[in-house]
């Protein structure tokens, strides 16, 4: 069951197409016990994702 399900996860991140994603090998890594490793992971996130500047406060005149 596990192995079908393995496999068919792969097909459908192969063919996904309505946005953007990110591979990211995790056997490589230990996300739980590194805090290297982590921190590696959360900056590609942050560095992948578009980000926006957020108004605060009185806009300037």
């Amino acid at each position: 069951y596990l192995e079908d399900l393995g496999e068919r996860y792969d097909l459908w991140f192969e063919r996904y197409g309505h946005g953007r994603k990110m591979l990211v090998h995790a056997e490589e890594h230990d996300f739980l016990n590194s805090e290297e490793d982590l921190d590696s992971l959360v900056q590609r996130i942050v560095d992948a994702v578009p980000q926006r500047m957020l108004a605060f406060g009185e806009s300037p005149s």
